[in-house]
This record gives C-alpha cells, structure tokens and sequence, in this order.
C-alpha cells in the first residue's frame, strides 16, 4: 500500500507489516487505532500544506505616502507608481519594479533618442562640427550669388520701368496717346518686376532657413558626441 512522505512519518503505512504490527504484535488493526492514525494523518497532512504555503508566501516592500516603508501582502493601488520590492518570507528579494517614469522622463528619453538618431544621420555626411560649418558658408555664398543677381535683375527692370514711364509721359504731354508698345512695355515690365521681387524673398527666405538649419544641425552634432562619447 502507499507510504506517507518517509522523512515526517517513517515508516508508516498501511496493510500488513504495518505500525500495527510494531505496536500490537498484529496484522488487524483496531478501530480506535484505525481512528487514531487517520486524525495523525490529517493533522501531518496540515502541516505540510502549512510549511509549503509559507514558503510560497510573497511580501512586498514599499514606501507610504508618509515616506515610511512598509512590508505587506499587498501594495495600495495608487503607490504601485511609486516602485517595489518583492520579498520572500525570509526577507530576500526576489525581484524589484522600478517606479513608473514621469510625463517629464518619458519625455526627455525620447529627446535623447531624437538626438541620438539625428546625429547618426549627420555623421554619415560630416565628419565634425568643422565640416557642417565649410558646407555652411558653402551654400550660403550660392543663395548669397543668387540674391546679387536678382537685386541687380530688379535694378535693370527697374530702370527700364522708369524710362517706359518717362516716354508715355513725353507723349501725354505732347497731346498724344502713349503708344500701345509702350503700354506693353509696362505692363511686361510689371510682371517682371513681381517675378524678380518674389524670387528675392524667397531667395532671403532660404538663406535664413539655411543658417537656422545648420545651427540646429551644428547644436545636434555637439550634443551627440556629449550623448554617445564620441570622439569626432
């Protein structure tokens, strides 16, 4: 028949051969005894369950909102945030959750990737802050050609404008009707003009952007070589 966990009982069992035979010199087994060996069983089995449910036993040890540290079954919901300990019935920790990051960490983790990302991109095309300040003034000297050329493309029209202008005034007050071509002349003129005048603010606008651009570039390579240790 089955034995009863060997080191707590011995050699406790059931059938012949059994304690009864120890005790009463006996294969049979009296009532009372039967009785008697099924409360011990029980009361055994108890126990067992007793020192296998403390050694499961899970503690948690945090901090109140008094900033006083407490160990207990179970943790408050709203300090959860705050962080934990688990420990086992002997103290020992088995495992820490670290408090739940703020609006302001979540946020300045994902800058730092920002950073980190954008300065792997730069440091495919530059190699230092040297090399972004020369493409810099490289593309800052085209806009700055482009933006000559257009102010001297509006002097000329112009000038041109002013001369058409002095003509139609010469035949009004000749008493006659300023000639269609003049009139044509003007008007190309004028649409000239508003082509030339755009395209220089735009061409001002590009330049702007352009110093915007590289200084954030130039602040962005600064801070991830102080980010990731590099060397460049």
């Amino acid at each position: 028949m089955k034995t009863i966990t060997p080191y707590l009982f011995g050699s406790l069992s059931f059938g012949t051969n059994t304690l009864g035979n120890n005790i009463l010199g006996t294969n049979v087994l009296s009532t009372e005894h039967r009785r008697l060996l099924g409360a011990a069983f029980l009361v055994m089995c108890s126990m067992l369950c007793s020192v296998y449910s403390a050694a499961e036993m899970t503690l948690y040890r945090y901090t109140d909102d008094q900033g006083i540290q407490v160990i207990d079954h179970a943790i408050p919901p709203e300090l959860v945030k705050n962080g934990y300990e688990v420990i086992d019935i002997n103290g020992r920790v088995v495992r820490v959750v670290a408090p739940a990051r703020t609006a302001e960490e979540i946020k300045a983790e994902a800058e730092r990737k920002r950073i980190a990302t954008d300065f792997e991109r730069l440091k495919k095309r530059y190699a230092s802050v040297a090399d972004l300040e020369s493409a810099k003034e490289r593309k800052l000297e085209s806009i700055d050609t482009a933006i000559a050329i257009l102010e001297s493309n509006i002097h000329s029209i112009s000038k041109r404008k002013d001369e058409l202008m002095s003509l139609a005034a010469n035949q009004e007050r000749a008493g006659r009707k300023v000639s269609q071509d003049i009139l044509n002349k003007l008007e190309t003129a004028k649409a000239e003009m508003e082509v030339a005048e755009s395209s220089l603010n735009a061409r001002r606008q590009e330049y702007q952007d352009v110093v915007e651009k590289f200084e954030a570039e130039v602040a962005i390579f600064e801070k991830g070589k102080a980010l990731l240790g590099s060397t460049n």
